[in-house]
Parts: C-alpha cells; sequence; structure tokens
C-alpha cells in the first residue's frame, strides 16, 4: 500500500513545506509538485523539499516540453537527483493549451512533442554527449557538467487522452492521471494504458498507475463538499480535455463554463451537485473518504496521489487520515 501527497501551490510556502515533512512523517511514497498554472515552479519548490526531506520521492506533476527546454529540464532532473540523493521522479505532461496560449505559445502536436521530449531527457541523462534532430526537440552534442546520480530516473507521463495514454503504456515507467475524474474513467485508462503496453511489446509488471485524487476531509460532510465544489466548476469550466473525459452531459459543462464566465466561480460551483463531487472527488468525514479512496484503488490506481483541499488544518488532517490508513494496511 502506497500513498502520495500532491501540491497544487494555492497555499504559502511555509504552510507547505509542513505539508511535506508531514506526509514523510506518515511514510508516503513521494510529493508531487503542480506546475499546471501560474501559482508556482516545480523544480524550485521541489528543490526545498529535498533538503527538509530524507526518504520521499519527489515528483514533478507535470512540466510540460512547451515553456522548458528539454536541456534546462534534464539539468534540473540531474540537480534535483543529487539534492535529494536519488529520489527525484520525472513527471511530464502537454499541458494546458489555454495556459500555453497565455504565454504567447502554441499548443502543437502534443504526443509527438511529448514522445521526442522525454527521448531527449534520456539521452541527455545517460551521460555520453547527446544529440537530437527531431521534428520539434532539436539540439546536438550536449553532455551534462553534472554527472547525473543516476542515468535512469523514473518518468511517469501525466495523461488524459487516449492517445497519451497509450503513449504512457509504450514508453513510460509509470502514468498520471488527471482529475476531478471518476473511477469508471480510471478504469478505461488503465485498459488504455495496457492497449500501448501490448502494442510496443512491453510488459506493465512494474508500471505505476497513479492518479491524482481531489480529497477534502471534515466531520461534516456538507462542509468538505463546498470546500472541493469551486474547484471542480473551474475544472470543467477551463481544463476542456477534463472536461470530455468527466462523464458530464456537453450541455451542462457549457452551463458551467458560461456561469463561470459571466458570473464566476463560486456561483457556478452551485451547479455542482453532490452527486458530481461523489463520482469525481472523495470528499466527506474520514470514513468517508477512506471508502472514497479505496474504490480508486479497486478501479485499478497503485499510487493514489491525494490533493487536499481546504484550510491549513484541514489539509494537515487529510494528510493524517491517509497516512494512517496506509500504515494500517497488511505489509
Amino acid at each position: 500500500m502506497r500513498v502520495a501527497l500532491g501540491i497544487l501551490g494555492d497555499e504559502g510556502i511555509d504552510e507547505i513545506l509542513q505539508e511535506v515533512l508531514l506526509a514523510e512523517k506518515y511514510n508516503f511514497d513521494s510529493v508531487w509538485m503542480s506546475e499546471t498554472r501560474f501559482v508556482k515552479d516545480s523544480f524550485s519548490m521541489l528543490g526545498a523539499f529535498a533538503a527538509l526531506t530524507r526518504k520521499t520521492k519527489l515528483a514533478t506533476a507535470v512540466i510540460n516540453p512547451y515553456t522548458r527546454n528539454v536541456v534546462l529540464t534534464a539539468l534540473s532532473l540531474a540537480t534535483l537527483d543529487h539534492l535529494s540523493r536519488g529520489r527525484a521522479i520525472f513527471g511530464i505532461g502537454a499541458g494546458s493549451p489555454k495556459i500555453l496560449e497565455k504565454q504567447g505559445i502554441k499548443f502543437r502536436r502534443p504526443l509527438t512533442t511529448v514522445e521526442e521530449y522525454i527521448k531527449g531527457v534520456h539521452l541527455i541523462l545517460g551521460g555520453d554527449s547527446a544529440s537530437l534532430q527531431g521534428k520539434f526537440v532539436k539540439f546536438r552534442d550536449v553532455k551534462l557538467d553534472i554527472k547525473p546520480l543516476r542515468k535512469k530516473i523514473p518518468t511517469y507521463i501525466g495523461a488524459t487522452g487516449q492517445k497519451m495514454l497509450q503513449l504512457a503504456g509504450s514508453i513510460a515507467d509509470g502514468v498520471l492521471l488527471n482529475s476531478p475524474t471518476s473511477q469508471d474513467y480510471v478504469r478505461d485508462a488503465v485498459q488504455l494504458v495496457k492497449q500501448g503496453a501490448e502494442n510496443a511489446g512491453r510488459r506493465l509488471n512494474d508500471f505505476d498507475i497513479a492518479s491524482c485524487i481531489d480529497l477534502s476531509v471534515s466531520d461534516d460532510p456538507q462542509k468538505a463538499r463546498d470546500v472541493v465544489r469551486p474547484f471542480v466548476a473551474t475544472y470543467l469550466a477551463y481544463f476542456p480535455a477534463i472536461a470530455r473525459v468527466s462523464g458530464l452531459k456537453e450541455s451542462f459543462i457549457s452551463e458551467v463554463r458560461d456561469q463561470v464566465q459571466k458570473k464566476g466561480v463560486q456561483q457556478a460551483a452551485y451547479l455542482i451537485d453532490d452527486s458530481i463531487l461523489s463520482r469525481l472527488t472523495v470528499c466527506g468525514t474520514e470514513d468517508e473518504c477512506i471508502t472514497g479512496l479505496k474504490r480508486y484503488l479497486k478501479s485499478g490506481v497503485t499510487l493514489p496521489v491525494i490533493f487536499p483541499h481546504g484550510s491549513k488544518e484541514d489539509i494537515e488532517r487529510a494528510i493524517k487520515t491517509v497516512g494512517i490508513f496506509q500504515l494500517d494496511q497488511p505489509r
């Protein structure tokens, strides 16, 4: 039984550092630092985590191939691996078209770009002088002055769509499924990952199915649900890939998007009823959250990456609740 902590980065730096220390105290497998929005930079935060922790693995969740040069990413991973003494995890995904658009970056051929980017990072981390002339990723005679601590840093592809899920199964060490998504989606995603592996002639004996899971815990179940409601509305409105696989009707998603744009997230949150939250998140009392977590495990998740929501106290309670659950499982 393994669990991991995901961090969106909305809290202050000191609060985040305390959350990471608490996760290590409760033997969390890893900490995954998001970089999807303009909140905090992944590598800077992970470097701070490396200085504070001794055993928890440290993952980007996820960086994208458009905003970071491939050589810089390889250098950052090699540095993080040294700082953490061999605990770095390379999480890479295509990114959000809407977020990239604001930066003047075109969202081009994500599947090919991600595949070439991973190949490039692996070549550079191999330690020898490396070159690659792909369609989108190009570099020549690159050799890092810092010798990588490990030539093989585990690679996870953050995937939502069918083709990216299949790519993860064919070339990566694991997949990181997005949220908020349902257990039905997870089951379908696992099959697509397996299909990608089979097409590449791979076996998935050690392949990791990690999944982001939005979690909110409180003695008052209504409070727990209300905390996560605006988050779900935001992602349905601004992340089209998530909206497509949510299992919700397109007419409803359009209604949420319109309400967010016209009246704001808090007003749109009223459209997200409890049945939607039950399908797409884990929220409620401690017992309800553990039950919800078990449902994701049964659907095929091997590493639940919880993203706790709420106040500082709520987040700490979520970490403790999930940590105790993990520690109580048979070894």
